[in-house]
């Protein structure tokens, strides 16, 4: 069951998700901004790092919070937008 806080919190995030996506013109710039940062969390998803080289196959990567896992998600495709791969 839902606290009330969560559900709370949920009705702010697609409250704010309407506003930034109230026109199309405000939905494409989201659709960039959304774009822009899946490209940066790819980057350092799957770019070099001092111990590996960068990822260039398939990537299975979880999201972790100070509690535990938060999401699992995977990639087919990692690329870099920087041309380093």
């Amino acid at each position: 069951m839902e606290t009330d806080a969560t559900e709370r919190a949920f009705e702010q995030w697609l409250a704010t998700l309407d506003r930034l996506t109230a026109s199309p013109d405000a939905a494409r710039e989201w659709r960039e901004r959304r774009y822009r940062f899946a490209h940066l969390l790819g980057n350092a998803l799957v770019g070099p790092t001092e111990s590996a080289p960068p990822v260039f196959s398939p990537a299975l990567y979880g999201v972790w919070l100070p509690w535990g896992l938060l999401y699992v998600g995977q990639t087919t495709e990692p690329e870099s937008t920087d041309g380093h791969f």
